[in-house]
């Protein structure tokens, strides 16, 4: 799970940056990568650093995320970060979690605190004045829509939560064919291997593109990637679609979970299995449609990671 999630977060915030530099975008890349690092790492040396490193990292890729506006998502992930834990170490007390939580409920508002406010109208400020201001935005960000920001958190969790049977309808609005970066269907998937620092006009034409431009459903991103098949049974059949596309993912699930002897054994296994939970999680939880080619994009990259960091660490404990 690890590696899927560190897959994911690389994957999600990476389509959303536009010309970046070669340094910069090996450095995005690596940083939020770091995390499978750190997980193989603590897994193969057994070592308490590497747990702490990993969960630093987590931390540092969900300030980056959520200040840059995928705040819904981050938080997300980051409870699936802490369920994964809970489920793995079984040693979570109440008032662990407890604490957990209020650090997170607290850490809402001060996103929106530092996105909202002018930091210069905060400059000359006391600290009893900046916690005024804190508290101010803080719970005006919980409570109610502010116009500094378009969306209140409480506003994203129901528009997460109903997502799923607004986006039938829109999407069965959609025409039934759109070019995918200029190209016809899947040959548009070719343009997801080309960075946009080589190729800086890469279009983001795709269905969730068209969708936000045309209907104003900014929840949906835009990509270069065409949808797959269960994005294609949402578009076409609309509620009926939507029914039968969770339909056939659940039995695709089930068969294949079934199929790996769940949990599955070897990193191969782990990151196919890693793939399909990931794009279960997304088609039930957050937009239609899926990450799948980005997904499927980095998986050679990750194993090759992967199998370097083994040998590695192999090589470490014959000597």
């Amino acid at each position: 799970m690890q590696i899927t999630l560190g897959i994911y977060w690389h994957a999600a915030v990476l389509r959303h940056q536009t010309n970046l530099s070669y340094i910069v975008y090996l450095l995005t890349e690596l940083g939020l990568l770091g995390t499978v690092v750190a997980a193989i790492l603590q897994y193969e040396m057994k070592s308490k650093k590497w747990y702490n490193i990993r969960w630093l990292l987590v931390i540092v890729m969900f300030l980056l995320s959520a200040l840059s506006g995928k705040g819904g998502t981050s938080a997300f992930l980051l409870i699936l970060q802490i369920y994964i834990e809970f489920l793995y170490r079984r040693s979570f007390s109440i008032k662990k979690i407890f604490f957990i939580l209020l650090i997170f409920l607290s850490f809402v508002p001060a996103v929106m605190y530092y996105r909202a406010l002018d930091p210069f109208r905060i400059a000359d400020q006391s600290w009893l004045g900046r916690t005024k201001l804190f508290v101010n935005y803080g719970v005006g960000s919980i409570l109610k829509k502010e116009k500094t920001w378009e969306y209140s958190p409480i506003d994203l969790f129901a528009l997460r939560a109903f997502e799923g049977g607004t986006a039938g309808r829109i999407i069965a609005m959609t025409p039934s064919s759109i070019r995918f970066a200029y190209l016809d269907d899947l040959e548009g998937l070719l343009f997801i291997w080309i960075p946009r620092s080589i190729f800086p006009s890469k279009p983001r034409l795709d269905d969730g593109a068209f969708i936000s431009a045309e209907y104003g459903v900014g929840a949906i991103g835009g990509g270069t990637a065409p949808p797959m098949l269960i994005g294609d049974l949402y578009r076409r059949g609309g509620y009926v679609g939507i029914l039968l596309g969770m339909a056939i993912m659940g039995l695709i699930v089930a068969k294949i979970t079934k199929f790996l002897d769940w949990p599955p054994k070897g990193y191969v296994k782990i990151m196919i299995g890693g793939y399909i939970c990931i794009e279960a999680i997304r088609w039930y939880s957050s937009t239609v449609l899926g990450l799948g080619p980005f997904f499927l994009r980095d998986l050679p990259v990750v194993y090759l990671l992967i199998f370097t960091l083994k040998k590695i660490c192999s090589a470490r404990k014959r000597a």
